[in-house]
């Protein structure tokens, strides 16, 4: 569950709606709004378009010859989610036109380089670049995968100023590290606060450790009692 907070976002109405969302078992990332919108881009809606594009193209060479009695499992598993609701895709993409239409332009820079690959017949460069996206995939499976590490807490020392909750969280956001528990301990009003921060792994914990830090936060790190 992505969370987008601004400068503006009540600190205390963050913590009540991420302490719900942890409560109900999802994993919380923080992550700036225009991050996520181009995020999403990729790894959601680029591969919508890309299963209707295919879908549709093997419709029309479908009135030519009987193209789709010879689709088998590699055609269906890329066209699945063709299925998706026109309607509700139709708004998704919409709403987010820019950071999908770079992500399209993209693809189609990437197709043309197929294509120029093919033509001309660079075999190596064609190889080497399937030989990536295979192992790029199957590094993908084991870390989707993997077990959760054990539970680390950060707590930090922080003041009671415009944005200091979106700019702690964004920070471990946009390393790709996920917050499991945040928690106000004492409330801003009286000037500072603490600010816990629970994340799974050491490798983890350090690193936003780190980045905090580097920000000019006091923060100190230690295992989380009970866990793991």
């Amino acid at each position: 569950y992505v969370l987008t907070p601004t400068r503006e976002c009540d600190a205390a109405a963050y913590a009540r709606l991420h302490a719900l969302l942890v409560s109900l078992g999802a994993r919380v990332l923080a992550m700036d709004a225009d991050l996520h919108d181009r995020a999403v881009s990729v790894i959601s809606h680029l591969p919508h378009l890309m299963a209707m594009g295919l879908m549709n193209l093997a419709l029309r060479r479908a009135e030519e010859y009987p193209l789709l009695s010879l689709a088998a499992g590699g055609f269906r598993d890329v066209t699945r989610i063709a299925e998706s609701d026109p309607g509700l895709w139709l708004d998704i993409v919409m709403e987010n036109r820019e950071a999908v239409g770079e992500t399209l332009r993209e693809m189609i820079d990437t197709l043309e380089e197929i294509a120029g690959m093919m033509a001309e017949g660079r075999e190596d460069e064609l190889r080497g670049w399937m030989e990536a996206a295979s192992t790029g995939r199957q590094n993908l499976a084991p870390a989707l995968r993997e077990s959760l590490p054990e539970l680390y807490r950060l707590t930090l020392l922080v003041e009671d100023r415009p944005g200091v909750i979106s700019d702690i969280t964004l920070t471990v956001g946009e390393l790709g590290i996920n917050i499991d528990d945040l928690e106000l301990v004492h409330p801003l009003e009286s000037g500072l606060g603490i600010l816990r921060l629970s994340i799974t792994g050491e490798e983890a914990s350090r690193r936003a450790m780190e980045a905090l830090r580097g920000k000019g936060y006091r923060v100190t790190s230690g295992r989380a009692l009970g866990e793991g």
